[in-house]
């Protein structure tokens, strides 16, 4: 097909990308609490406080969705979780409930603008075929390498195109950062792009220890432009275009921090208690601080046309003039296989020459259409569409092609099972990496290991499904409990991986409630596989969710493709990695050569085995103030909590006869005093219990609520299998609400 025809199939898939996201039915992000802090002349500014942290972009257009109502609006601005919005309406002075939803169709038309318009130019469309059909035939000189990094050199000097291989580990910001680097030497003019604002910020920071440490770095020359949120080690003040601008005005870069501090101030007075002066204030305030902005932004462009390396995600370039209508001699795409083949083409159409670097064994981009032409263009990466990948699985090398073959990132216990089933043995490690992360194995849970399969067979019906998306009780809490393990054996960098969209929420709710974070230091998160691409950490828990009462393994974990999700899971640990679930589960349900069944059978091969016996208590909140682990058959914390109980208790139960006769004394006792409620499968009550209301149950979970805001957990047995060890006391009006929504679901 050639390229006109290409670009038609493109325009045509970018169009029912945008009507899908137009259309399409999504919850967005809860609100915890909203106010009216300015109304005047039809204008309204809400602040609002999210249930997770967001990056909304300054300006764009967001829905503020309510009892099937919608409200468009627009971002005034956006930090971590809170955010201030402009409507033309009134929604009431306060907020307890709705969702802000954002989506980013109005990226995806400006993208359309810009290929209509290299589609015009022929210089730019020969860039773009050249991607797409890239030579057969390579350019660069033949011979004797120094290394990798020498050949990735002198094949982004002489060919249109290079792609460059870079599995987890191996090096490819060290990589394109001196690419970039050498031709930014020769008078050359750079662009790096990529699909993230972490990735363009990780590889213009190496960008700048290089040239710095070899006494090259001229201020203005390499800049970060656009939204980093990234705080730079105190020596870099000069790589962003804020500081580079703040540095050319002091005095507004002053006033700018003065009103940062005041409105942080402001806002967390207000989040405390309301006050109609300070929300007047706070409104003000956020009225001069844009204009501060806006005075820093009108004088960007300056600084553009006197870089000579400018850093930017693939977003940014498509809506900004300053960047696509340059003209640059060498254009460099990290994280390729994230981004839609349209922007990589967009990209390659900006540069005399391109890189592009990615690993196409990881995740590809994500659409929501399931027209055929979304599916053929956005929903596959750069390197499947040219065919480069499919020299590699044909077991040849494509000429454009350049694998970086030698990881440095994971311990050869985690990167033993990557090498193996999913590069086959085409990637290495380095001969120091097992003496460089030994100290992260050497450190709890489970010291000495890098790699452990946590087979977790009990509560195995404690899992439920929201919308499609899987949840497991059990399994959640056992990982918090690993985390904060790890946190009190001095693990400094934690994240929590799972597949499921509604898992990875609750996760971050319990990480605010439960884990204390007194720790400055401690690099903590949760995220599903998809916000785990591109990080690391030197600890992995991944939590694969699925447990017997879904009755077979999800298609996130099974369908063709799952090998590049488990791949991000598992590579991203520096020097454990813990595998939690259901082994025997997921080993029974899946066939042999499915990615998810290699990886337990190799674990229960090769890695450490534990189970629920290898956990503790932690009465007396050793490890969290907000969580304690019993025996099992210790309910004298419970018993105390039942008479400090001041309204209600909520029992949930297969059968009555399963309540343990202590507990059973107290009901008894407390039935005339507070509210009782025992939900089981039964409507038949003893008539000790005569007071007690009694209802079905919609949940197999045990569990036990008092006032609404402490839960326990397992105290009563499920009559189903093993049982688990321990029960489990949380304190956290946050948690049981969001635990009530989801059993209820």
């Amino acid at each position: 097909m050639n390229i006109s025809n290409i670009m038609k199939e493109w325009n045509i898939a970018l169009n029912m990308e945008i009507i899908q996201l137009k259309k399409r039915e999504t919850t967005g992000i809860l609100i915890d609490e909203g106010k009216c802090i300015r109304h005047k002349d039809h204008t309204f500014i809400y602040w609002f406080t999210l249930s997770y942290p967001i990056s909304l972009p300054e300006g764009g257009t967001i829905i503020y969705k309510v009892h099937q109502k919608s409200y468009s609006g627009i971002v005034i601005s956006s930090d971590e979780r809170e955010c201030i919005i402009e409507f033309d309406q009134f929604l009431g002075e306060n907020i307890t409930f709705g969702h802000i939803v954002y989506e980013p169709w109005e990226l995806l038309e400006k993208l359309m603008d810009r290929l209509d318009e290299a589609k015009e130019r022929n210089g730019k469309a020969q860039r773009i075929k050249d991607v797409v059909h890239p030579l057969i035939h390579s350019q660069h000189p033949k011979g004797d390498y120094k290394n990798p990094l020498h050949e990735a050199y002198l094949r982004s000097k002489y060919n249109p195109v290079t792609f460059l291989w870079g599995p987890p580990g191996t090096g490819k910001t060290y990589t394109l950062a001196r690419i970039a680097a050498y031709h930014y030497s020769e008078e050359k003019k750079v662009l790096l792009l990529s699909h993230s604002n972490a990735a363009v910020d990780v590889l213009i920071e190496e960008m700048h220890h290089f040239l710095t440490d070899h006494n090259r770095w001229k201020r203005g020359e390499v800049i970060r432009y656009g939204n980093s949120k990234k705080e730079y080690s105190s020596t870099i003040n000069d790589l962003s275009v804020l500081q580079l601008l703040e540095y050319g005005d002091p005095r507004l870069a002053e006033e700018k921090h003065k009103v940062e501090t005041y409105r942080k101030r402001l806002r967390k007075k207000l989040s405390k208690s309301h006050s109609q002066y300070d929300a007047e204030r706070l409104s003000k305030l956020e009225v001069h601080y844009q204009k501060i902005k806006e005075t820093f932004k009108s004088r960007e462009g300056v600084l553009l046309k006197e870089a000579k390396v400018i850093g930017t995600t693939l977003s940014k370039a498509a809506i900004d003039p300053g960047i696509y209508e340059d003209e640059f001699d060498l254009v460099i795409v990290d994280e390729a296989s994230m981004a839609y083949v349209p922007q990589i083409a967009f990209a390659s159409a900006l540069g005399k020459k391109v890189v592009i670097c990615g690993d196409f064994k990881q995740l590809p981009p994500i659409a929501t259409s399931y027209h055929p032409l979304v599916n053929k263009w956005l929903k596959e990466d750069i390197f499947h569409i040219s065919h480069v990948a499919k020299s590699v699985e044909r077991g040849t090398d494509h000429p454009q092609l350049l694998l970086l073959p030698e990881q440095r990132r994971m311990h050869p216990d985690i990167s033993s099972f990557t090498n193996q089933y999913i590069y086959h043995s085409k990637v290495g490690d380095h001969p120091s990496i097992k003496e460089s992360r030994q100290p992260i194995a050497n450190l709890q849970p489970f010291a000495q290991q890098g790699a452990i399969l946590f087979s977790l067979q009990e509560g195995t019906r404690w899992v439920g499904t929201e919308k499609g998306s899987r949840w497991n009780l059990l399994s959640s809490l056992v990982t918090i409990y690993l985390a904060l393990i790890g946190i009190q054996n001095g693990m400094k960098s934690i994240g929590i991986v799972t597949p499921y969209r509604i898992q990875a929420k609750w996760y971050n709710l319990l990480l605010d409630e439960l884990v204390p974070y007194s720790n400055q230091d401690l690099n903590l998160y949760a995220s599903t596989v998809h916000g785990f691409q591109g990080s690391e950490n030197d600890m992995i828990v991944f939590d694969v969710v699925d447990g017997a009462r879904h009755e077979k393994p999800g298609a996130l974990l099974t369908r063709n493709g799952s090998e590049r999700l488990i791949n991000v899971a598992v590579t991203r640990a520096r020097g454990k990695f813990i595998c939690i679930g259901d082994d025997n589960f997921l080993i029974k349900n899946t066939v042999n050569n499915k990615p998810i069944h290699q990886l337990l059978q190799f674990l229960k091969k090769q890695a450490r085995i534990e189970n629920s016996s290898s956990l503790f208590t932690s009465e007396k909140g050793e490890l969290s103030k907000k969580m304690r682990w019993f025996s099992v058959h210790d309910y004298r914390k419970l018993i105390k909590d039942f008479y400090a109980c001041k309204k209600e208790i909520t029992i949930n139960v297969n059968n009555i006869e399963d309540i343990p006769t202590s507990i059973l004394e107290a009901l008894i006792e407390l039935q005339s005093k507070i509210t009782v409620t025992i939900l089981c499968k039964q409507t038949k009550i003893l008539k000790s219990l005569s007071h007690v209301k009694v209802q079905v149950t919609t949940t197999p979970v045990p569990f036990i609520a008092l006032d609404q805001k402490v839960l326990w957990i397992n105290t009563v047995s499920e009559g189903h299998g093993k049982r688990f060890p321990f029960h489990i006391r949380i304190l956290s009006k946050k948690i049981y609400q969001q635990f009530m929504k989801m059993i209820q679901e």
